[in-house]
């Protein structure tokens, strides 16, 4: 690709701060691939109070610099060579800034279920954790939940540690039996939780034509994890879309683009093939996206440079996006679930291949009343879901 003044935007770099304020270049393996790159350089202003008796705008006084990056991520694992180091993953720091626990399942887990597992409900061996939640998010295989990596899969819901229950986002045919196998397949599950310290602060460089802009102290004030299903009518890949406020840190001249080769070595998987379940029934959808969206701010202090402290998050919210099929909803009732205000599981998995299949997981929503709609000349519903608890109620997870 030749390097020069077209629109060449190939990758952002992604690192961890050591504080605030301690801009941390990224190296070849700091790089995110991704598209749809939007960057600004946006001054801080105030007008000379002193300039009146004119029917001019008085003159501008710069105060500062600010900027935003924005960029959509195409999910792609980190592939068959094992799983990073902590905090190694691009992708993960980004999950992490956005109050994204990440839980490293460094080896496979395989061990026997214990007696008493049932339709929804997986007894994991004795000397499992005996935390609430330890195993949240995760994928899981039995064969009682099918057979192959996807098929034979899925997500944890809840985990009771007195009881070593991992609770599914599926209906199972039968119980399972004690004394057959599981696996906890190494993984790397993002989680989201309550805050109770603050995530960490990111530095962000975004290559243009032979500029690199760099900022610091990044926060996030969007996370959209889209899961559109792909066929001949939409052939988008599953994507996370990003937006990132921080300060302008500089501007540098490079000879060269980073290009993230070794990164664009992993396909990106279409979703297709996996499964899709709403309150442990499988369902035809045209795709489901969970969107969190940020408030930032920062203290002010003199102290500072730019006269205030590195960006925090303020506040959150997060909404289930739902495009479901009117005609595979048979006998999956609605409207007794919108009026009871059923809490509700939802589960979405696919991929290709080890360290490429990823698992969302958003546990306890409850739906608004649903719009009908047409996609592709067939009726379509479409509507929110929206999160009850505020602690382990979404988690992406790549094994």
């Amino acid at each position: 690709m030749a390097w020069n003044h077209r629109e060449n935007v190939v990758a952002v770099g992604v690192t961890i701060q050591a504080g605030a304020g301690v801009y941390n270049a990224p190296g070849v393996n700091d790089l995110m691939a991704v598209s749809n790159i939007t960057n600004t350089r946006e001054p801080v202003t105030t007008d000379d109070p002193t300039a009146t008796g004119t029917v001019w705008k008085p003159p501008r006084i710069l105060l500062g610099k600010t900027g935003t990056v924005g960029f959509t991520f195409p999910l792609r694992g980190f592939g068959a060579g094992g799983l990073p180091l902590a905090n190694a993953f691009p992708f993960g720091r980004l999950m992490q800034s956005a109050g994204y626990a990440e839980i490293r399942t460094a080896a496979a887990v395989i061990e026997n279920l214990q007696a008493g597992s049932t339709t929804t409900a997986l007894r994991l061996a004795a000397g499992q954790s005996a935390v609430d939640d330890f195993w949240f998010g995760v994928a899981i295989q039995h064969a009682a939940i099918g057979a192959g990596a996807l098929g034979g899969s899925s997500l944890v819901v809840d985990y009771l540690g007195a009881t070593k229950d991992a609770i599914i986002a599926e209906l199972l045919g039968v119980a399972p039996a004690g004394a057959t196998q599981y696996t906890i397949p190494a993984q790397l599950t993002y989680v989201q939780g309550t805050l109770t310290t603050a995530p960490p602060l990111l530095s962000v460089s975004v290559w243009r034509d032979k500029l690199r802009y760099n900022y610091v102290d990044c926060r996030p004030t969007q996370l959209g994890k889209d899961v559109p299903v792909g066929n001949e009518y939409n052939t988008g890949f599953p994507a996370v879309d990003v937006s990132l406020k921080g300060k302008l840190y500089s501007v540098q001249q490079e000879a060269a683009p980073q290009v993230p080769a070794a990164v664009r070595a992993v396909p990106i998987p279409p979703a297709k093939g996996g499964k899709f379940l709403l309150d442990r029934v499988v369902l035809g959808h045209g795709g489901i996206k969970w969107t969190n969206t940020y408030e930032v701010g920062a203290p002010s202090n003199q102290n500072q440079a730019d006269g205030i402290d590195a960006y925090e998050i303020m506040s959150g919210t997060g909404v289930l996006n739902l495009d479901l099929n009117q005609a595979d909803l048979g006998d999956f009732d609605f409207s007794s679930r919108e009026d009871a205000q059923t809490i509700m599981t939802a589960m979405s998995t696919w991929g290709a291949g080890v360290g490429n299949r990823f698992g969302l997981t958003v546990a306890g929503v409850v739906i608004d009343p649903l719009n009908t709609g047409a996609r592709n000349g067939f009726v379509s519903l479409t509507g929110d879901a929206f999160p009850v608890d505020v602690d382990k109620r979404t988690a992406l997870t790549i094994w």
